[in-house]
């Protein structure tokens, strides 16, 4: 949806808009005593800095990325980067793994991407609503509680991924067109953070490999 275009009808919906009471209660915090007790993660929400190689040209030192529908935010400032996906920490429990692998690299602004278009497809498909517990007052200060993801059910916290939706994520984050991204059937989906035969990263230098073409 654009946007900009006034006469395209709200940008979303009622039922949307009710589910950001978490984030509005979260972002209390910022102004208010707030404790937050969560099990499964050290904080309510899935948060990741990277260092990420800068380009030379100012207009490509910047990038900044929203879904208004999961929600998770993609920022690229100079030489850092920042995922979130405000899901009560659920990305952070089942991927920290991963994370933590790439936060040990200087990474370029492609790989930056790459694994923002995971995160904001892993978040679509986040099929929980958090349930909270709350107590205090503005003078002794609240506690948020955050109960267990997995409740008392036995369905996964995230729908099934498929490769062929993240392909759609990937090509919008980077600019390569799908059918460059994934070549063919049973040929994968092309990577930028590791070698095509191997699992170790695959460092890629700006100054040989420029963004955008631009270094």
């Amino acid at each position: 949806m654009d946007r900009s275009n006034k006469t395209a009808g709200p940008i979303v919906s009622i039922d949307q808009i009710r589910s950001y009471q978490i984030v509005h209660m979260f972002l209390q915090a910022a102004r208010l005593k707030v404790e937050f007790q969560c099990d499964h993660a050290a904080f309510p929400a899935s948060v990741f800095a990277f260092r990420v190689q800068e380009p030379n040209t100012p207009k490509l030192k910047f990038d900044f990325r929203d879904d208004i529908r999961s929600p998770a935010l993609y920022l690229r400032l100079g030489s850092t980067g920042i995922l979130a996906a405000f899901d009560v920490g659920a990305q952070a429990f089942e991927w920290a793994e991963l994370y933590r692998k790439y936060k040990r690299y200087t990474l370029h602004p492609l790989q930056l991407e790459e694994l923002g278009a995971a995160m904001f497809y892993k978040a679509s498909l986040f099929d929980r609503v958090p349930k909270l517990a709350l107590a205090g007052d503005s003078e002794r200060g609240y506690q948020i509680i955050i109960l267990p993801l997995a409740g008392l059910t036995t369905k996964p916290v995230f729908q099934e991924w498929h490769d062929r939706i993240f392909v759609q994520y990937l090509s919008a984050f980077t600019g390569v067109p799908v059918d460059q991204l994934a070549p063919g059937e049973g040929k994968g989906i092309m990577t930028f953070l590791t070698g095509a035969d191997s699992r170790r990263f695959r460092a890629i230098n700006i100054n040989k490999h420029p963004y955008r073409g631009s270094t």
